[in-house]
């Protein structure tokens, strides 16, 4: 009894609150003045094009995956050698244990796209950026760069060096 008590008070409270603030007369509808402006990023009016995930350097893209008992997270990463990875060092790293991730908790799945991907790798050890501190980001954020060697070959060393070469050139 006192749950439906307090929640019609809990209602009353925020009908009489929806039009408080606005001058006597005035009524709480959304009007022209008050509407949210559209911010940019992902939406029916989204200027970004989709990328072909198929193509050169795009096809050296992947997601980086981190599944382990009490955390789930995921970062982008690119493939820079037939079993090598470049990610960012604060995605290896869980800030609930303030640990490192173990090297086969972390997968790269290349080519993803939405619900698919070409390939799958599992991490079998990583290096990050030496001084990087994920205590310390702002300080050591010249080092947040980790290499992740994989238990696969998901590239050829052609395709790996085209890609990383026009990334090169055009910077």
């Amino acid at each position: 009894m006192h749950n439906v008590i307090f929640g019609l008070a809990a209602a009353l409270v925020a009908l009489g609150m929806s039009s408080a603030g606005l001058p006597a007369g005035e009524s709480a509808n959304v009007d022209a003045r008050l509407r949210t402006p559209l911010l940019p990023g992902p939406g029916a009016h989204d200027p970004r094009l989709r990328l072909d995930p198929d193509r050169v350097p795009w096809s050296a893209v992947g997601k980086l995956q981190v599944a382990s008992l009490n955390r789930r997270q995921s970062c982008t990463a690119a493939l820079v050698g037939p079993s090598i990875v470049l990610t960012a060092a604060h995605c290896a790293f869980n800030f609930l244990t303030r640990t490192y991730f173990p090297p086969g908790e972390l997968h790269f799945l290349i080519g993803y796209d939405g619900s698919r991907y070409v390939g799958h790798g599992v991490g079998l050890r990583f290096e990050t950026g030496a001084g990087f501190d994920p205590n310390r980001p702002s300080e050591t954020s010249g080092s947040d760069w980790a290499l992740i060697l994989l238990d696969i070959r998901l590239g050829s060393a052609p395709s790996c060096s085209a890609a990383t070469s026009r990334i090169i050139r055009s910077s």
